[in-house]
């Protein structure tokens, strides 16, 4: 039969559909193999158990394995109508072909070294919600106030990435983005450039796509581009800088939402040495993120598959994980739990893998990043509620391992409380709301940061 089973909690969770023991149309014989879609990395697994019939089916012999985007005009195959697919074996396939990712931005830290003009900023949750594809941060260009990028009059702007130095070759830039403008394309024109060096920048192409937040890989296909879409061609080793550009054009029609840009991610190709090997390992980390009490698990599932190109008579595969480039010992399975009493700290997780024939053939996993983060301590009874006018400011004393503070209210002094009146990054500006109604109002503030949620309500 088929079967499916999801595992994990949001954004981390994996999705496995397994064909169990089904039969193959018209041979005889039964085979099982599954699929795992992993939900923030983007990954695709592909695991094949027994995929051998008795006949010329046996290993893919006739059938077609591989992936392809939503429009098809982007894919891979793994094999077609030909046997090489062998029981026992996996396929693991990263969003871009370029194995190592060489830039990554979430938003979530702040301004990050990049410069935004016109109506580009960083935009916070709950502001122009949906406001960020991942945690509670994106750029946008648009106005918070009125969640549209009309001022009056003609408007247009640009937002540039700090300089990613000396960049490997076959890169390939990837994002998220939500879009609304009008629909002709000749107006509200957004483009994603680059440049290397000081030299000018060029267009990568216009983005036109509208919608809900949507990667940017599902643009391929669209005006104007190609396969090639969102490759960074001719400046392998040059120091990079990638531009977002908008102009509305005229001052008609200016009252869509914007363009928001998130999770933004350049993935290249370094060379590990002659024989490339280091592609060959690869690790996943489940959650990436977690609040201090919470396990990690690491997998190599699909490492070392190129071993045999590299290796003779490799038979089984060896493991070793590595913390911040030492040994752990007696960390040498497939998989590794960082465990729950792992203290606060960003760590970088790397396995090695190697044969059991073949002294000296192995390959090591470029390192992933995992951050445990400390949980917001408890807003002490510092909460200071001024009157202006028709409206109440509030004030607080920051505390340690909060991003943000979100001010709640309620008619009495006891239980949860669950109305949040809005939310400010620190407690030194505050926070600005109308005077809510009511005789009697009781209010409290807690901190908050996007991976383990708001803190302690005192």
């Amino acid at each position: 039969g088929v079967f499916a089973l999801l595992q994990g909690t949001a954004p981390n969770r994996r999705l496995t559909i397994e064909w169990a023991g089904v039969p193959i149309f018209p041979a005889v014989g039964n085979g099982t193999f599954e699929v795992t879609l992993f939900e923030t990395s983007d990954q695709i697994l592909f695991q094949y158990q027994d995929v051998v019939f008795g006949s010329a089916a046996d290993n893919g012999g006739t059938a077609v394995a591989g992936v392809e985007n939503a429009t098809g005009n982007n894919g891979k195959t793994i094999a077609c109508r030909t046997p090489a697919i062998p029981n026992g074996g996996a396929n693991r396939f990263r969003l871009a072909s370029s194995p190592t990712i060489i830039f990554r931005d979430d938003v979530e830290a702040g301004p990050g070294g990049w410069t935004p003009t016109g109506l580009w900023h960083r935009v916070m949750a709950p502001t122009c919600a949906p406001s960020s594809r991942s945690f509670s941060a994106s750029w946008y260009y648009g106005q918070d106030a009125t969640c549209n990028y009309d001022t009056g009059s003609t408007n247009a702007g640009d937002l540039t990435s700090p300089v990613i130095p000396a960049l490997p070759q076959d890169a390939v830039l990837s994002f998220w983005h939500r879009r609304q403008t009008e629909s002709d394309f000749n107006f509200d024109r957004s483009f994603v450039r680059a440049r290397g060096g000081a030299g000018p920048f060029t267009s990568l192409s216009q983005v036109v796509m509208q919608g809900p937040w949507l990667h940017s890989e599902d643009t391929v296909g669209l005006v104007g581009s190609s396969e090639s879409f969102w490759r960074i061609p001719g400046l392998t080793g040059q120091d990079l800088q990638i531009q977002f550009s908008f102009d509305t054009i005229d001052a008609a029609a200016n009252d869509p939402l914007g363009w928001m840009i998130d999770d933004i991610t350049i993935r290249a190709c370094p060379v590990h040495g002659p024989s490339g090997a280091a592609a060959a390992a690869a690790v996943t980390a489940h959650p990436p993120a977690v609040c201090e009490g919470t396990a990690v698990q690491l997998d190599a599932l699909g490492s070392g598959r190129l071993l045999g190109s590299y290796c003779t008579a490799c038979s089984s595969l060896t493991y070793q994980w590595r913390e911040n480039g030492a040994p752990i010992p007696g960390a040498t399975m497939l998989t590794h739990v960082v465990p729950a009493t792992q203290p606060a700290g960003t760590y970088a997780y790397s396995v090695d893998v190697g044969c059991t024939s073949g002294g000296g053939c192995s390959v090591t996993s470029d390192p992933v990043p995992v951050d445990v983060v400390v949980p917001p301590l408890g807003v002490r009874p510092t909460l200071r509620v001024d009157r202006a006018a028709g409206d109440l400011l509030f004030t607080w004393t920051d505390v340690a391992g909060a991003d943000d503070y979100a001010v709640y209210s309620s008619p009495t002094p006891q239980g949860t409380f669950t109305s949040e009146l809005g939310a400010a990054v620190s407690g030194g500006p505050g926070l600005t709301v109308p005077i809510p109604a009511g005789n009697i109002v009781c209010f409290l503030v807690a901190g908050r940061n996007p991976t383990c949620g708001t803190g302690p309500q005192n």
